[in-house]
């Protein structure tokens, strides 16, 4: 049950539902990171640990405190910096992507 590099799935949605599933078992959850669409059909996309990345720092902050807008309520960042990702790419049946 562990993602092997070359495996095929019949579909982009059965290859991230074995990777949620995986994940899960091993101890993270995750996101879509990114993705491209060719004629409304997704080709790509990558899947990332949901604590990928970092918080921004507080200039967004201090850009909104200048322009008048306040923030009510503060959340704190889970983002760790993990790098725990992996891509998917829709291939046709005649191999071509």
């Amino acid at each position: 049950m562990k993602p092997v590099v070359g495996q095929k799935f019949q579909s982009l949605d059965f290859a991230f539902a074995f990777y949620d599933i995986y994940a899960r078992a091993v101890g993270f959850d995750t996101r879509k990171q990114a993705m491209r669409k060719v004629d409304d059909v997704t080709t790509w996309y990558q899947v990332v640990c949901n604590r990928e990345g970092r918080k921004k720092d507080g200039e967004d902050d201090q850009l909104n405190a200048r322009t008048g807008f306040t923030i009510k309520r503060r959340k704190l960042s889970k983002r760790c910096g993990c790098t725990a990702s992996i891509s998917f790419r829709f291939f046709s049946e005649d191999g071509s992507s």
